[in-house]
């Protein structure tokens, strides 16, 4: 029996030894024997942080939390926060509120505006007071914290649309413009002022302080109401994920004064055609729906989509959302070919789209409508030019008339300057059916969704269109005279100078001349060249050598389009 007694006395005074030992860290995982209590470990609010108090709210809660302490008894422990000045010791707090065994207790705004006021302070400490029933501990490093104190208060309000984790199916394409209206109650200021809104949103995760989106409600915030179209919100939301969806609040503000009852969650879905692309044994691409060779349409609106390439007749093309992907594929309900200008219904996943004729075709895809249509391209008969770079202007009414050179294939030597926002390309005297630029394909003529054409610098230039190739170019020229009559000869230019001015054609220059032939050639090239088959004053290109005889002559080059291109030769 003495040995046993020794052995427990020994087994009982290890524990003590261990109690003794540890540090004074009251956040370590102690193991707590015994009648001992650990401190509890004030969590929220956290050091540093501010807490704004509503004067509009007085009966809102804030949230004090803390990690429980540990009882030797393994018995329950009760909990109070205790405030205090900073630095303070707690023995005579400013405000204590007794809890229960939870490890967290609301206080009011009111109870720590009063508490604080009555101080005269704006900066506290909390801590915890932990109690077993045997010993009592308070925390010995508290959180301190800030409060903005009762001033200008706002009133709580409520959140009316869209409903809490509601989802929101939004449509770019068919009800781009129709209304989607976020909602709420109205607030009160403390002190009858007006109120004012801004919603705000972040991504999960964010913070409402540096929000993606903060816009004023409508009425210049005034009203309590935002109102978006389902083609703004998709806008809106840009690169954020749609799918992942957004916390949103409404703050509202009284001069500095700002108060968010709480933050809600909204996600979407979102039907949105951002490319297409064609494919198929009609076009170049095949059917190689990798990721370079389906062909871009230009998207000429939201969600109607069109342009003109080449297409094979007796084959098909299909179209799809996203190259190297034929989930997103659409084709027509008929099978057999298409008719020219009818429209089509699109349907998902549908069959081929037959091609009935080999040719330039202007294909347009419309999702607002769900249609799909095709005209075979005709080359236009007439061209003109129109652009403020140009003597025409923006006036369809002025605009110059192109050479026609072949069928589908015109030119132009004009004036053009930097300015002016550059040219385009009309069939009439009228802005229907106008041509510019493919986007970001220089050279490329386009119909649908086209920019304008520009010039690198003023200059006199040779504006080309091909619509076989749906082509054009504009190359800068300068003249000169050549031959055996130039005092250079056949071996170099003697130059001309455009003297025409802007919105002439004219290029001239004094020349001695001997007896003997005369060209005129472009760029100090042959490239380029004007010769007269009938010397009848009328040039053409590659025409024939002009005689002369000796003489000083004012040689001139006119490159009208109306009059035709023509020389004179005009003794001095």
């Amino acid at each position: 029996m003495k040995n046993f007694s020794i052995h427990v006395l020994f087994l009982l005074f290890i524990p003590a030894i261990l109690l003794v030992s540890c540090g004074d860290d009251r956040f370590e995982e102690d193991i707590v024997v015994g009648e001992a209590l650990t401190e509890a470990r004030p969590i929220s609010p956290a050091p540093g942080q501010r807490l704004q108090l509503n004067a509009g709210t007085p009966n809102a809660v804030i949230g004090f939390s803390w990690q429980a302490a540990r009882s030797g008894l393994n018995s329950d422990v009760n909990y109070s926060v205790v405030i205090d000045r900073p630095g303070g010791d707690f023995s005579s707090p400013l405000l204590r509120v007794q809890g229960t065994t939870a490890n967290s207790l609301n206080i009011t705004h009111q109870q720590l505006n009063e508490a604080l006021a009555g101080a005269g302070i704006t900066e506290f400490s909390w801590s915890v007071e932990a109690n077993n029933g045997t010993n009592k501990t308070i925390t010995t490093v508290p959180n301190r914290v800030f409060a903005t104190l009762f001033g200008v208060g706002i009133t709580a309000f409520d959140y009316l649309f869209p409903e809490p984790n509601q989802r929101l199916d939004l449509d770019k394409i068919t009800k781009r413009n129709e209304q989607i209206v976020f909602r709420w109650t109205a607030a009160v200021a403390t002190n009858n002022s007006a109120v004012s809104y801004t919603w705000k949103a972040i991504a999960p995760g964010g913070d409402f302080n540096e929000p993606l989106l903060a816009i004023p409600s409508d009425n210049n915030g005034a009203a309590t109401t935002l109102t978006t179209t389902h083609g703004q919100l998709v806008d809106l939301l840009g690169g954020i994920n749609p799918s992942n969806g957004l916390h949103w609040i409404v703050e509202a503000s009284v001069g500095d004064f700002n108060f968010a009852p709480k933050t809600q969650f909204v996600w979407f879905t979102v039907f949105d055609v951002p490319s297409l692309f064609v494919l198929g044994d009609a076009t170049e691409a095949w059917w190689n729906n990798n990721d370079t060779d389906p062909i871009a349409l230009n998207e000429i609106s939201a969600g109607v989509f069109s342009t003109m390439l080449p297409l094979e007749g007796g084959k098909d093309i299909k179209f799809v959302m996203i190259r190297g992907s034929w989930d997103v594929n659409w084709g027509i309900p008929e099978v057999g070919p298409i008719n020219e200008n009818v429209e089509y219904e699109l349907v998902s996943g549908g069959p081929n789209i037959r091609i009935p004729e080999s040719g330039n075709w202007i294909i347009t895809v419309d999702f607002t409508k769900g249609t799909f249509r095709a005209h075979k391209f005709r080359a236009p008969e007439r061209m003109y030019l129109v652009g403020g770079s140009s003597s025409a202007d923006w006036n369809p009414g002025n605009a110059i008339p192109f050479v026609k050179m072949a069928e589908g294939q015109f030119e132009l030597y004009a004036y053009l300057r930097t300015s002016g926002f550059g040219f385009k390309f009309l069939q009439e005297r009228d802005w229907a059916g106008d041509w510019g630029m493919k986007p970001g394909q220089p050279g490329v003529l386009e119909q649908d969704g086209e920019d304008n054409v520009s010039v690198p610098q003023d200059g006199f230039y040779r504006i080309q269109l091909n619509f076989f190739d749906m082509t054009y170019s504009v190359d800068p020229m300068t003249w000169g005279v050549i031959g055996s009559a130039t005092p250079n000869g056949w071996g170099g230019d003697t130059d001309l100078e455009f003297t025409g001015g802007f919105g002439g054609y004219t290029w001239s220059a004094v020349i001695p001349l001997t007896d003997g032939e005369i060209k005129f050639r472009a760029n100090a090239d042959w490239g380029i060249n004007f010769g007269d088959d009938g010397l009848n004053g009328s040039l053409e290109y590659n025409g024939a050598n002009i005689p002369v005889s000796a003489g000083t002559y004012l040689v001139e080059l006119i490159l009208d389009p109306v009059t035709g291109y023509t020389y004179r030769l005009t003794a001095q």
